[in-house]
């Protein structure tokens, strides 16, 4: 910081905003299936909440180009459970083998096929 500059708090929220085709499909996964809580739900616009984050969807019309490299990662307290929900209600899941390097206990596509993955959270190093 430069010695002259005010001084300013941080940032102390976050919303990613996101472009989604289908707003109820989008609402279904990450509502439904995912359960996390839903704060706006309007006709072309929905935010859910994840811990002290929030998401949001805009409905996109047209073609949705989602890049390659993005992957939205969710830690919970047990994945397992959740993958075995997300498998009962027929979400397509890829689960990695144990050497795998990412931490990523699995992952799936959301509705407009951007990666999500899910993971347990990090061990103490007491543990």
């Amino acid at each position: 910081m430069s010695p002259g500059a005010p001084r300013a708090r941080p940032p102390s929220a976050l919303l990613t905003s996101l472009a989604a085709q289908d707003l109820t499909a989008t609402r279904d996964f990450y509502v439904r299936d995912l359960g996390l809580s839903l704060a706006v739900d309007e006709p072309a616009r929905l935010v859910v909440r994840v811990g002290g984050a929030s998401l949001e969807f805009r409905q996109h019309d047209g073609a949705l180009r989602v890049a390659a490299d993005v992957r939205l990662t969710f830690r919970c307290n047990d994945p397992g459970a959740l993958l075995r929900r997300l498998r009962s209600l027929g979400v397509e899941v890829d689960v990695p083998p144990p050497a795998n390097a990412s931490n990523a206990a699995f992952t799936a596509r959301d509705p407009d096929g951007r990666r999500v993955a899910f993971t347990a959270p990090p061990r103490s190093k007491d543990a």
